[in-house]
């Protein structure tokens, strides 16, 4: 269930030189004993010097990383999920900072007002309300106390293949994912319920993106759950969404069935001029290709379109990102 050492890793430009910079948030990787935060600025060369190289306390990270100028200062600031904080953010599961354009960034997390304590697994920005402010999404997986952890090997959710593993996802509470809006002055207010995207089924949330489905020049939401339908939000605009995960096609597979969706990617493949999905799964799972058909209707075509997607998930790219840059949080290929 948990990942004592994970790094989420960002290829980018921090410091508007034009040249690919890269940014790392990790824990228990290399000297760092808990969560840390670095940024390598490249020459252009294949040369990096180090920008920020930051402890941030004991934790466990987790998910996929958000970058996005969120308070409109011309500079990319950064939000990343993690299990669970006991440093200098205190109880939150969404880390968040403020870039300062030399890959240099600062916690703004409680100022933000993101202290949200329960397990966050993805961080996605997209302008779903079209006020030329990006807002956040955040997927959440299950309830869980680190001072109280499942018993491994114990119960029927906590064996694979029967082999003793950690418990879970299945046979445990899932969390309620959370979106919200930018309020334009660096803070955030949870606006969940008021937008129609509550998760009132409470899956298991770990990739998410955001992407114009069916071209009305609005971002609709994907996120995609492990072991539980996926779910896909059409933006209707005026901050409103509605469900159409089982009508267009999204919330299972081909066969009906639920997977383990993980990473996420977007692209239009086939230059049918829609975005299409990928999403990548668990071990003996075949990724799943969700072509977009139109109007909001997909079709799950990996057995037909391509073969490489029967490949296990560990060896199909996890994209999970978007061109955050972008209005409509669309991702290129």
């Amino acid at each position: 269930m948990l990942n004592g050492m994970l790094s989420l890793v960002r290829a980018t430009t921090l410091n508007h030189d034009g040249k690919l910079d890269i940014l790392i948030g990790g824990a228990g990787a290399g000297n760092h004993t808990g969560m840390f935060l670095s940024s390598y600025l490249g020459d252009g060369t294949g040369n990096f010097t180090t920008g920020q190289n930051n402890d941030l306390g004991p934790g466990t990270m987790e998910g996929e990383m958000g970058l996005a100028d969120f308070n409109e200062d011309g500079n990319l600031d950064v939000a990343f999920p993690i299990v669970f904080s006991q440093g200098q953010t205190e109880s939150t599961s969404v880390l968040t900072f403020f870039g300062d354009g030399n890959g240099k960034f600062t916690d703004v997390t409680r100022e933000a007002r993101l202290t949200d304590p329960r397990w966050s697994t993805g961080a996605a920005f997209g302008d779903y309300d079209g006020d030329g402010f990006v807002d956040l999404m955040i997927t959440r997986y299950v309830e869980f106390d680190p001072k109280t952890p499942p018993i491994f090997g114990e119960g029927p959710t906590c064996h694979y293949r029967g082999i003793s593993v950690q418990c879970g996802p299945r046979g445990m509470k899932g969390l309620a994912d959370s979106l919200y809006h930018n309020n334009r002055d660096g803070t955030f207010t949870e606006v969940s319920t008021t937008a129609r995207v509550q998760d009132s089924s409470r899956d298991f949330g770990l990739g998410v993106v955001w992407s114009d489905f069916n071209d009305n020049g609005r971002p609709d939401l994907f996120v995609a759950d492990d072991s539980t339908p996926n779910q896909l939000y059409r933006n209707d605009g005026k901050g409103l969404f509605s469900d159409v995960s089982f009508i267009s096609g999204t919330a299972v597979n081909g066969e009906g069935a639920e997977t383990a969706g993980m990473g996420i990617a977007v692209c239009d493949y086939n230059h049918s001029g829609r975005f299409s999905l990928v999403l990548t799964t668990f071990e003996d799972q075949a990724a799943t290709l969700y072509s977009n058909d139109g109007g909001m209707n997909f079709a799950d075509g990996q057995q037909t379109q391509v073969g490489f997607l029967q490949a296990n998930a560990t060896g199909v790219e996890q994209q999970h990102g978007r061109d955050e840059r972008s209005r409509t949080g669309i991702s290129k290929c």
